[in-house]
């Protein structure tokens, strides 16, 4: 029952307290133009590891919402989750907290990254409709010439024609599917695993849409906060 709620838990990792002793610079970059492809649901699960980069040091699920604190080590390839989330993080993805900017007007720009352990609060819960929710907090942005990849269970989702994992922001009454101004983040879907997944340049919080069509820039619906 542990290892169960640690593995579900990992994956709705959000950063609150954040200590750094060093940062290196990256490189530009032209992230739309080329992305290294995400590996596929299966081929993650098989990779998954909890000793590599990360420490969890509390989880806890009470009333079907799932709370974890870990420290990351940002200079190690870090593939961890469970069974309804899991997120691929390469070595040296992190942007520096607090100098690197965040907002869309920073998506795309270079940063220095993290290179001193950081810790992670995270929540992850099933919304009304049965999709997978994960949550991050403080914000942080990943450095854009890395590609992190962020996965949510959705049985149905993942069989509906124009689902997303749409990004809400913190505070926000909306939710916004980043791939229509980003193609690089559209949404994948994979039927055999029920996870729909996609690269995604920051931490906040996520959700998984399911079935709209022509959906507004700047919309799907209100968060649903447990």
């Amino acid at each position: 029952m542990t290892r169960t709620i640690v593995r579900r838990s990992i994956t709705a990792a959000s950063l609150v307290a954040i200590s750094f002793t060093a940062a290196c610079s990256d490189s530009p970059v032209s992230p739309r133009e080329s992305a290294a492809p995400l590996p596929a649901p299966a081929a993650l699960s098989a990779s998954l590891t909890f000793a590599t980069g990360v420490t969890v040091l509390a989880s806890s699920t009470i009333n079907g919402v799932t709370r974890m604190t870990a420290i990351v080590d940002p200079r190690s390839n870090i593939t961890f989750g469970g069974d309804d989330n899991m997120v691929t993080i390469p070595a040296y993805a992190i942007c520096q907290p607090g100098v690197s900017g965040y907002g869309p007007a920073h998506w795309d720009a270079p940063c220095s990254v993290a290179t001193a352990p950081m810790t992670f609060q995270v929540k992850s819960w099933t919304d009304a409709a049965g999709n997978s929710r994960v949550e991050f907090s403080p914000d942080v942005r990943f450095s854009p010439s890395k590609v992190v990849g962020l996965y949510l269970k959705s049985v149905g989702g993942a069989t509906a024609a124009n689902t997303s994992i749409n990004w809400c922001r913190t505070g926000a009454s909306v939710c916004v599917n980043e791939a229509i101004s980003d193609p690089s983040l559209a949404t994948q879907r994979d039927a055999a695993s029920g996870f729909v997944y996609r690269r995604v340049k920051h931490f906040s919080g996520y959700m998984v849409s399911v079935g709209l069509t022509d959906p507004p820039a700047d919309s799907t619906q209100a968060p649903e906060y447990p």
